[in-house]
């Protein structure tokens, strides 16, 4: 008598439970294959920041100066009009930056003013249009992938350059760069260790349709002021911590290489949604005037877990965390603050 032999299979207990181990095993490592991604988003993060200390240090040694922040021109009897020539500092940094390609498309002689403060000639566009719209990846963090608009956009920053403790449209700053700045490495006397150059802003997205979560919120969006309230930058920033997401009028601030300011604050922690106020004058004028102001509250932003990258007159990057002291942060902002600096 002939015995047929049966090959014994997987029952369905053993199969749900081969499945259930492949799939602890899965998001055991998922976690770490993302950890493991951002830290060397993190680290590419910080040697463009690097770069840019670099390219400022090499401006610097080429002009004896570091780049202004944003440009202004004169006109007539108005000692400087902001809103007329906004040329800043990246548009000055690109030969230093290896875009000197890009620099030599731009026609820094061609006006583009107009009576009012926000409206260019189009002109203006259409001739720096295809440069504008460059997008350079050492100006990109790339831990932010924020999707670029299809609209008439200017390529984006991540990178602005710090704009002291006190800044808006039409004075200087306590910082090494705002408007027209002229500041030389030897005027930071609070030691360039101690002193920011540059660090990160999350890219500003639509605005959100509907309420966005309160970690992206602080990090892409902001609360603009109502326009009844009493105008100073004291003001704004008492009015900004008591502000409770999500209340308040929703807005959202892009940065740009060309163009814009390109400033942020040492007012506000790390990752701290933005807050601004505006006054819109016919044209806004550097040095003393009357009804004529636009106040903003920027902190750094960005996407990296807990604070962010920042860049020092020394060349050094460092990580910034958000829980930082206030005191402590608005001093790494100042270049003759005379704060007494410990360890951060």
């Amino acid at each position: 008598m002939q015995y047929r032999k049966h090959r014994r299979g997987f029952t369905l207990i053993e199969l749900l439970v081969v499945i259930t181990v492949i799939a602890i095993l899965i998001a055991l490592l998922l976690p770490a294959v993302q950890i493991a991604r951002e830290a060397a988003r993190r680290t590419q993060c910080k040697n463009n920041l690097k770069q840019i200390a670099l390219a400022l240090h090499n401006y610097h040694d080429t002009h004896s100066v570091l780049p202004f922040g944003t440009g202004g021109r004169v006109l007539g009897v108005r000692p400087l009009q902001w809103g007329c020539s906004r040329v800043n500092a990246f548009m000055l940094l690109l030969p230093h930056i290896e875009q000197k390609h890009l620099y030599d498309r731009i026609d820094f002689s061609l006006s583009n003013c107009n009576e009012t403060v926000f409206n260019f000639p189009t002109y203006y566009f259409d001739f720096h249009e295809k440069v504008f719209q460059t997008k350079i990846p050492i100006l990109l963090c790339p831990s932010d992938r924020q999707k670029t608009p299809a609209t008439r956009e200017f390529g984006y920053l991540n990178y602005p350059l710090t704009f002291g403790t006190t800044w808006n449209y039409k004075d200087k700053s306590d910082g090494p760069f705002h408007i027209i700045s002229n500041t030389r490495i030897t005027d930071i006397t609070d030691g360039t260790s101690q002193t920011a150059l540059a660090s990160e802003h999350a890219l500003a997205g639509p605005l959100p349709s509907s309420t966005p979560s309160h970690g992206k919120f602080r990090l892409r969006y902001g609360f603009k002021r109502p326009q009844g309230s009493s105008s100073n930058q004291a003001a704004l920033e008492t009015w900004c911590m008591q502000q409770a997401f999500p209340n308040g009028e929703v807005s959202s601030l892009k940065k740009n290489w060309a163009l814009d300011p390109i400033g942020y604050h040492h007012v506000m922690k790390p990752n701290h949604w933005f807050c601004y106020e505006y006054r819109f004058p016919t044209k806004q004028i550097y040095g003393p005037s009357t009804g004529t102001y636009a106040h903003f509250v920027v902190p750094p932003t960005s996407l990296h877990p807990g604070g962010v990258n920042m860049a020092f007159a020394d060349g050094n990057v460092r990580f910034i965390s958000e829980t930082i002291d206030q005191d402590l942060f608005r001093a790494l902002g100042t270049i003759e603050g005379e704060e007494i600096i410990g360890e951060f």
